[in-house]
């Protein structure tokens, strides 16, 4: 296992560069358009959420490198929090969905699948089964 804590040492560097990242980036797209991506809109809350994902990444770095299994539960919870916003922005287009095909309000006019795809949405759905596997190595242990 002591060689899975440096591959989880990397990952979670990795992993928390780039929530850090877009979460500046999507704070700052608030005030002014940074990036123009639809998938990194400007949203304060969300880059908010994203700086404490890859803040809670980079938190256990040290310890996998050094490979203390209390890093572990750093990668862990970051893992969780970062499939919840998944989740949530999930259900966020699921309901814009259903808005536009069963509903047909008004708003909803031009929306497409597209308006509501979001980084955080698909980091989240690629970082599930890292979660999982994870999940099953400390079960097993």
């Amino acid at each position: 296992m002591k060689k899975h804590l440096l591959y989880l040492g990397f990952i979670s560097a990795i992993l928390s560069i780039i929530y850090i990242l877009i979460g500046v980036i999507e704070i700052a797209n608030t005030f002014v358009s940074l990036i123009p991506l639809s998938i990194l809109p400007g949203d304060p809350i969300g880059g908010f959420v994203s700086m404490t994902i890859g803040l809670i990444f980079a938190h256990g770095i040290k310890e996998l490198y050094s490979g203390d299994y209390r890093g572990l539960s750093f990668i862990l919870v970051g893992l969780i929090m970062a499939t919840m916003f998944a989740g949530l922005y999930t259900l966020i287009l699921i309901a814009d969905a259903i808005e536009y095909y069963v509903l047909a309000s008004e708003e909803f006019v031009e929306w497409t699948i597209l308006n509501d795809l979001r980084i955080e949405l698909m980091l989240g759905w690629i970082l599930f089964p890292l979660l999982l596997w994870l999940n099953a190595q400390l079960s097993s242990n």
